[in-house]
């Protein structure tokens, strides 16, 4: 939290391994600004030999929601996690991950 609450507040960036790789692309650290946070709960559940996971995230005055199925099969995943969500009525919807979200939203003005 104390980290957290520095970078956002522009004191400190402790992050070594980004700031290096910032520093290696001439990007000035000091001139970084945070343009908001993301705050994601998380629930992951076993289910069907992988792992179904289950986000609400926060940003920009905006919720939203995502599943998502992990596993070592890709194939055999693909076809769990659809069956998944026909059984239950839910639509696939391919979703941009939670950063380019945030930053649509950003790009939006935060609505």
């Amino acid at each position: 939290e104390e980290q957290r609450d520095a970078i956002l507040a522009g004191n400190d960036f402790e992050a070594p391994s980004v700031k290096e790789r910032l520093l290696q692309l001439n990007v000035p650290i000091k001139d970084l600004r945070a343009f908001g946070s993301i705050t994601t709960d998380r629930i992951e559940i076993p289910y069907a030999g992988g792992t179904l996971v289950l986000d609400r995230s926060f940003y920009l005055h905006q919720e939203d929601y995502e599943v998502e199925y992990e596993t070592n099969d890709v194939e055999v995943g693909n076809k769990e996690f659809l069956q998944f969500l026909q059984q239950r009525n839910i639509d696939f919807l391919p979703a941009d991950n939670k950063i380019a979200r945030f930053m649509k939203a950003l790009m939006d003005g935060g609505k």
